[in-house]
């Protein structure tokens, strides 16, 4: 494995995980976490570096996306799951989400008022360079890894420094929710959904394997393997850079008075280096955003083509990106608000899916123990983000659960189903997944 391709292949992968919703919520979970974030940033690393780790081994090992990770389930089931992961993490949220954030963090600051023409204006810019660089897969890891990274990567480590070498402030009391060292692990694991990197992992990976393939690297287990290598060097990057940003919002907040991540970047930007600092973090997270824009956009356009074989890739390439500009004008906090019962429905459905995937070969019949683990976690899932929509007499029984008051229901059950598959006796079928490889 050479270095000259270790390392743009780790800075690709970086770059397409490090969104939109990886700059926000860090310093905004700092902000709430206030003296307690340590245990919230535990919770949030557990979520947003561990499980995504887990998902890009889970692609290394079978060779594939979800389609190969959830082979021991029904077809019809898999290719919902998967429809509805690419749904959340494509148009509907997570394409515009990169959009929006690129207009309140990089351009608002600089407007007398914003708009929504301003808005408009902002996205067709950000979605014609996302398009065009799109229909450009190919080059992905060349460009990304290459070139862009290493900026985004710069003045990253630039702001982390300065606010471990002259923090602004000191973190203040914990918000409600947040008092306890249980309850602040709790909150940083919930809130490490948001940033929806198993998701990513599970999509990116894919496009990895895609990406080196069709640059002539057709040996599967050394592209498996390169991808396990770059994605710890990736997701060790993710963390120190959580870790800063989080540290930067716990300063931040009593001073500013608020707990917004955009308004606690923007002033430790401003405050640090003045009107450079502001252009300097609006380059970040320009860069940021466009990446993941373009991974996400190639990666949920290579799906629907692959499903439908009447739809040609570029032109699903155009739709998504049409798509992606018209919700995008929703705004930032209304796409939120959208996605997360989506979130809490599905995250804990993919954790549990690389969790038996990773751990296949200790288990004795895989297919009943991927059954087992993941209709107990769609189940719980479903009634806990019921019960979080609309409570009843139905889905009170949830709150009865253990982990349930830090919105963790399922996860002990979940466990305790996996646990017992593990003692379950072989099974007829010796099929492994990772008989299954990208043709």
């Amino acid at each position: 494995m050479k270095k000259s391709t270790l390392f743009p292949l780790a800075f690709t992968i970086f770059a397409l995980f490090f969104g939109a919703g990886n700059l926000l919520f860090p310093p905004e979970l700092g902000a709430l976490a206030g003296e307690n974030l340590v245990p919230a940033m535990i919770g949030f690393v557990i979520t947003g570096v561990g499980l995504p780790l887990l998902a890009l081994f889970a692609v290394a090992r079978v060779g594939g996306g979800t389609d190969q990770i959830a082979r021991y389930i029904p077809k019809r089931l898999a290719l919902i799951l998967t429809g509805l992961m690419y749904v959340a993490i494509g148009p509907f949220f997570g394409i515009p989400r990169t959009a929006a954030v690129t207009y309140e963090m990089g351009l608002v600051p600089f407007l007398d008022a914003p708009s929504t023409l301003t808005l408009a204006m902002s996205s067709t810019v950000f979605f014609g360079l996302t398009f065009f660089l799109t229909l450009r897969a190919q080059k992905l890891i060349e460009v990304i890894g290459r070139i862009i990274t290493p900026i985004l990567l710069f003045l990253l480590a630039a702001i982390g420094i300065t606010n471990l070498i002259s923090p602004l402030g000191e973190p203040g009391a914990p918000a409600e929710g947040f008092e306890t060292w249980v309850g602040a692990l709790g909150q940083g694991f919930q809130q490490g959904y948001l940033t929806m990197d198993v998701f990513g992992a599970l999509v990116f990976g894919a496009i990895v394997l895609v990406t080196l393939k069709a640059n002539g690297l057709s040996d599967q287990k050394e592209a498996s393997s390169l991808l396990r290598s770059a994605g710890m060097l990736a997701v060790t990057c993710l963390m120190l850079v959580y870790i800063s940003l989080g540290s930067i919002g716990a300063n931040m907040t009593v001073a500013e008075g608020t707990t917004s991540g955009a308004s606690l970047l923007q002033a430790f930007a401003g405050t640090s280096y003045g009107q450079v600092g502001m252009l300097a973090l609006g380059l970040a997270v320009f860069l940021a955003c466009l990446t993941t824009a373009v991974g996400l956009i190639s990666e949920f356009s290579r799906f629907i083509s692959n499903q439908f074989d009447s739809l040609k890739y570029h032109h699903v390439v155009i739709a998504t990106t049409l798509f992606g500009f018209m919700i995008s004008l929703v705004g930032l906090s209304s796409l939120i608000q959208i996605a997360v019962p989506l979130l809490t429905l599905l995250y804990p459905v993919m954790i549990a899916l690389v969790l038996v995937s990773v751990t296949e070969r200790l288990q004795r019949n895989p297919g009943v123990a991927m059954k087992a683990t993941i209709y107990t976690a769609l189940v719980l899932s479903f009634f806990e983000t019921w019960n979080g929509i609309q409570p009843s007499a139905v889905t009170s029984w949830i709150g009865n659960l253990p982990m349930a008051d830090i919105g963790l229901a399922w996860a002990v059950p979940t466990i305790i189903v996996y646990a017992i598959t593990l003692l379950l006796p072989k099974g007829t079928s010796q099929e492994s997944l990772a008989q299954s490889r990208i043709s």
